[in-house]
């Protein structure tokens, strides 16, 4: 089977995503020149005023070809200008909702809106240029410099971005390094440039200090912040990562950004995620049109309790895109279900397939977690699908690391599980039938 690593797979389908990519440049250039004409009316961006952005359009439309740039040339693009100020690629969302960046002279306002689920108060980070003069600043946002060169990562979600962006000779240590799939990683781990710092909620600080690198990236599930603050006593800059908060794929993906703007590398953000969302939504397009979507149950049984998917987390996204009919597609919750096994059984014992069944490598190891299991039909069938198929000798799975990132594969797997007919040239890279 042929192995996809973060960055060689970006390379494919070039010529399609060229034509792409230039319809989606011209655009941005056509909304960017409108904005820029409303706003030296000194208007508001959420404009009532119809027919003043209608007449702006028409006049607009007729001069892209001659405000277009030369073949090569971008039209947003990263400098300094004669004043030393540090003029970026802005970064332009598409999908993720749980950050946003402001530039302001020589330096970046970072808002993360809600760092962990159910926090009340946004966390602010000022990315100053190397060099650059400080602008003022409240004393609640954290002042990082950029571009950083050593940094400490806390989970394997963000290894792939590090690579896509070619960064990863800064990593300089890691928790639990034994979890990680990547091979330059762990290449650069075997020549001892990444040192263990232990388990995640135990991290040694004091060997992590020694490291000196110039962030930590770090997340937190339930708003503990006793290791970060632990960590800034120290002097060691904590940023927190939560894209896991977001409720699609790509919006989750597109958290390459919030990476790339500790490097100066938006540009190269913006170009490797809308590659990835390109191929993303061309997969999802085929899916949209099929006439007969399978059913499909998700999740296992976890203490007596089976958390299926909410009907907006993402996980019920890639199987809607993917052409699945999930059966609790109706449910409101973007997190997981709470449900008893008998709720689950009721409702599901006659699906088509069952997506995403933990870790298990064998239907065998399904009976010994849950006997009941056996009832369900697509158990009886062997339609029972994980995404186990990329699990290293001490258990660290790529799906959580890789997949994160690259949900276009993801989906892509799914569609070849739901609807083989409509990529059959496809080879599973994630996901798994469970032998007999």
């Amino acid at each position: 089977m042929k192995e996809y690593g973060h960055w060689d797979l970006l390379q494919a389908e070039k010529a399609d995503y060229s034509r792409y990519k230039e319809h989606h440049h011209q655009l941005r250039r056509r909304i960017a020149m409108i904005t820029a004409v409303m706003e030296s009316f000194s208007l508001p961006r959420v404009y009532p005023y119809p027919a003043l952005v209608s007449l702006l359009i028409f006049v607009l439309m007729g001069t892209v070809v001659s405000c277009t740039p030369n073949p090569g040339e971008s039209d947003r693009k990263e400098s300094l200008d004669s004043s030393g100020d540090y003029r970026p690629f802005p970064t332009v969302l598409q999908y993720a909702t749980n950050f946003a960046v402001e530039y302001r002279e020589s330096a970046k306002l970072l808002t993360v809106k809600e760092p962990y689920k159910g926090a009340k108060t946004p966390l602010h980070y000022l990315l100053i240029q190397r060099g650059m003069v400080m602008p003022q600043h409240s004393d609640s946002i954290k002042v990082i410099e950029i571009p950083i060169k050593d940094y400490v990562c806390t989970s394997t979600t963000l290894l792939p971005a590090m690579e896509m962006l070619q960064e990863i000779s800064g990593l300089v240590g890691f928790p639990s390094r034994q979890y990680i799939s990547s091979e330059k990683v762990l290449e650069r781990i075997r020549q001892g440039a990444v040192k263990e710092l232990g388990v995640d909620n135990a991290m040694d600080v004091e060997r992590l200090a020694a490291l000196e690198p110039d962030v930590v990236f770090n997340y937190t599930l339930d708003g503990d912040m006793k290791k970060a603050e632990q960590m800034e006593r120290l002097g060691i800059p904590v940023v927190l990562e939560a894209g896991y908060l977001e409720s699609s794929p790509l919006a989750r993906a597109e958290w390459i950004k919030f990476i790339a703007l500790f490097f100066n590398k938006e540009k190269e953000a913006d170009s490797i995620f809308s590659q990835i969302a390109y191929k993303y939504e061309a997969v999802k397009a085929k899916a949209t049109k099929v006439q007969q979507r399978p059913t499909v149950l998700s999740s296992t049984v976890y203490n007596d309790v089976w958390y299926m998917p909410g009907g907006n987390s993402w996980a019920a996204t890639y199987l809607e895109d993917a052409g699945a009919d999930f059966l609790w597609k109706d449910n409101s919750e973007s997190g997981s279900i709470p449900l008893s096994f008998e709720a689950v059984y009721e409702k599901a014992a006659e699906a088509d397939l069952w997506i995403g069944a933990g870790n298990a490598l064998a239907l065998e190891d399904l009976l010994k977690q849950e006997s009941r299991y056996g009832y369900f039909r697509p158990f009886k069938t062997g339609e029972v699908y994980t995404y186990s198929k990329r699990i290293n000798a001490s258990g660290g799975n790529d799906y959580f690391e890789q997949g994160m990132a690259r949900p276009d594969i993801v989906l892509s797997d799914l569609v070849r599980l739901l609807h083989p007919e409509l990529l059959p040239e496809h080879e599973l890279y994630f996901y798994q039938k469970l032998k007999k």
